[in-house]
C-alpha cells in the first residue's frame, strides 16, 4: 500500500479584507498572517475496495 504524511501548519489571520471578485473568480485580499508553531498532521493511503 502507497501512503505518505505532510503536515499542514497552522496561522492566524489578523486582518482579512475580501475584495471585489475579479474575471478569473477569485477575491483580491488583504491579510496579515503569522504563522504559529502547530499542524495538522495529513496521512494519505490508498485503498484496495475503491472507497474514499
Amino acid at each position: 500500500m502507497n501512503a505518505y504524511t505532510i503536515d499542514a501548519p497552522a496561522k492566524i489571520n489578523w486582518y482579512l479584507n475580501i475584495g471585489k471578485k475579479r474575471p478569473d473568480g477569485y477575491h483580491d485580499i488583504q491579510t496579515v498572517m503569522q504563522t504559529v508553531p502547530l499542524c495538522d498532521t495529513l496521512r494519505f493511503a490508498k485503498r484496495n475496495d475503491n472507497e474514499i
